[in-house]
């Protein structure tokens, strides 16, 4: 399980075709941060140096690759910015001395904590600031969703290889009609199974709501 990231450039727009230009890279920041939280999710923004590879692979092998970790972070909004996306030679340059660096915002984009540099490889200090930003922006507990979330994930592997052990036996069967038909029936009733399950990841998804503080004001309905 891969945590998802999209991509944020830490440069600000001078406008439709012409080049993008230095700007505050807080304020860049906190206005990505702003329009992809929109009051519905908590945010991670990931800056880190494109090339320290090291460090970087590290990181996806030792950090993201958490359990826990991956299924929160579905949750979130992460966005990923390189120091190679500021056009500032020298303000890249001092950013890249604290890199790796996480920056974690609730619901409301109002930032909480930062991890930077050797702390922020920390397996265990990045897990306790997700695990933190979950119970801040949730009203459904991490555990209880990570439980039910892993076993949502074990019934669609069971289901994968259901599929793939008919569709091999079809192939097998190839000359049999009647045994062919027989398997056909037992794929029409996985695909009944799929939706089930389909049905029961979207009530799930859909539990995981933000703290009433960060519902819009009459919004009684959960967001997803």
């Amino acid at each position: 399980m891969k945590v998802e990231w999209q991509v944020l450039r830490l440069a600000a727009t001078t406008g439709k075709g012409y080049a993008d230009g230095a700007g505050p890279v807080d304020d860049i920041i906190q206005d990505a941060v702003a329009k992809a939280s929109a009051g519905q999710k908590p945010v991670v923004v990931f800056i880190c140096d494109d090339e320290d590879s090291k460090t970087n692979d590290s990181l996806d092998a030792n950090v993201f690759s958490d359990e826990k970790v991956a299924l929160a972070m579905k949750r979130f909004v992460c966005l990923k910015a390189t120091i190679q996306s500021i056009p500032d030679a020298k303000m890249a340059e001092k950013i890249r001395k604290q890199t790796p660096i996480f920056r974690y915002f609730d619901p409301a984009g109002k930032p909480l904590e930062e991890l930077s540099g050797k702390r922020a490889t920390s397996k265990s200090a990045f897990g306790a600031r997700v695990e933190a930003l979950w119970k801040i922006s949730f009203e459904k507990v991490l555990k209880e969703y990570v439980r039910e979330m892993n076993d949502l994930l074990d019934r669609m592997d069971r289901l994968a290889t259901e599929k793939q052990r008919i569709e091999d036996q079809i192939t097998r069967a190839d000359g049999n009609p009647q045994k062919v038909a027989a398997l056909q029936k037992e794929a029409e009733r996985l695909k009944t199974d799929e939706n089930t399950i389909k049905q029961d990841e979207e009530k799930l998804l859909g539990s995981v709501t933000v703290r009433p503080e960060f519902k819009p004001a009459g919004d009684e309905k959960a967001c997803r």
